[in-house]
């Protein structure tokens, strides 16, 4: 990965970029804490399990398997 855009300075005197960086953030925050990134991992796994059905049986989402189940839904209604 190159070098990381200061997004904040972008975004710095734009009231809408602004909110929106925020909005993003919140987002990623959200997405990391089902995906169980982070130091609380085993409180999320103790508390949700979060599954898909393949329409013969059920299968637990953890990290990278929630991410491809997320990007192939995503790709299936069009990149959403």
């Amino acid at each position: 990965m190159g070098a990381l855009l200061d997004l904040d300075g972008v975004a710095r005197g734009h009231p809408l970029a602004e909110k929106e960086l925020r909005a993003l953030r919140e987002d990623a925050e959200r997405y990391r804490w089902l995906r169980g990134d982070g130091p609380l991992h085993d409180e999320r796994w103790s508390r949700w399990n979060l599954q898909r059905w393949d329409g013969r049986c059920w299968h637990s989402l953890e990290r990278t398997a929630l991410d491809a189940a997320v990007d192939a839904a995503r790709a299936a209604k069009g990149g959403e």
